[in-house]
C-alpha cells in the first residue's frame, strides 16, 4: 500500500511540476497569465521542444508512445473503477490492485514522459487551447481522487473486498474516476482536432 501511496503522491508531483515547467515566468499572478500571453514560455524554446518539432518521425513515435501509455492507463484505471462500482466482485480487489496498479504507474511515467516533449514542440499553440487546461487540470483531478481513494476507503479493503458491495465511498472514487477519464478522452480529442 506504500508503494501505491508513493507512486501517487508522485504522480501529482509530477502533474504539478508539468503544468509549473510551462508557464511563462511572469505568469506569479495565477496560471490564466500563461493563457493570455503565451510567447514567454522558455519550456518552447528549449532544445528539446525544437528537436521534436523538426523530425516529423520523432513526432510521430512519441505520439504513437503517448497515445498507447494513454490507453494502458485508462484501460487499468477503468477496470479498477468498475470492479469499485461492483462488476468482477469474485475478484479481489487487493489481487487486482497489485496487479494493475503498478503497470499504470508505468503507463504514467511513459504518457507524462513523451506528453512533455510533444508539449515542448507545441506549447505556444497548446498552453492557448481550452481543451489542454481542461485535459491538466482534469488529470490533476484523477491524481487527487486517486490519493483520496488510496488513503481513505481502500485502507480498510481487507473488510469489504468479498462484500457484495463495495462502501459508497469505494464507489463513488470508481465513478467519479470513470467520469473524469471519459472527459479526459474527449479533451484529447479536442486538442487534435482543433
Amino acid at each position: 500500500m506504500k508503494k501505491q501511496f508513493w507512486g501517487l503522491a508522485a504522480f501529482v508531483g509530477l502533474m504539478l511540476t508539468c503544468v509549473a515547467s510551462g508557464l511563462p515566468a511572469h505568469a506569479a499572478s495565477g496560471p490564466l497569465a500563461a493563457i493570455s500571453n503565451p510567447s514567454g514560455l522558455a519550456f518552447a524554446a528549449n532544445a528539446l521542444g525544437r528537436a521534436v518539432s523538426e523530425r516529423a518521425w520523432l513526432e510521430n513515435l512519441l505520439l504513437t508512445t503517448h497515445i498507447v501509455s494513454f490507453v494502458v492507463l485508462v484501460g487499468g484505471a477503468c477496470v479498477v473503477d468498475l470492479r469499485l462500482l461492483g462488476l468482477g466482485r469474485r475478484i479481489p480487489l487487493r489481487d487486482l490492485n497489485n496487479f494493475v496498479v503498478p503497470i499504470v504507474l508505468v503507463s504514467v511515467v511513459t504518457a507524462v514522459s513523451s506528453g512533455l516533449w510533444l508539449f515542448g514542440a507545441h506549447a505556444d499553440a497548446l498552453i492557448g487551447r481550452p481543451a489542454f487546461l481542461y485535459k491538466m487540470l482534469l488529470l490533476f483531478a484523477a491524481a487527487i481522487n486517486a490519493l483520496i481513494f488510496y488513503t481513505g476507503p481502500y485502507q480498510s479493503v481487507a473488510k469489504w473486498e468479498r462484500d457484495d458491495r463495495p462502501p459508497r465511498g469505494a464507489q463513488a472514487a470508481g465513478l467519479l474516476s470513470l467520469l473524469i477519464w471519459v472527459a479526459v478522452i474527449f479533451c484529447g480529442q479536442r486538442i487534435a482536432h482543433h
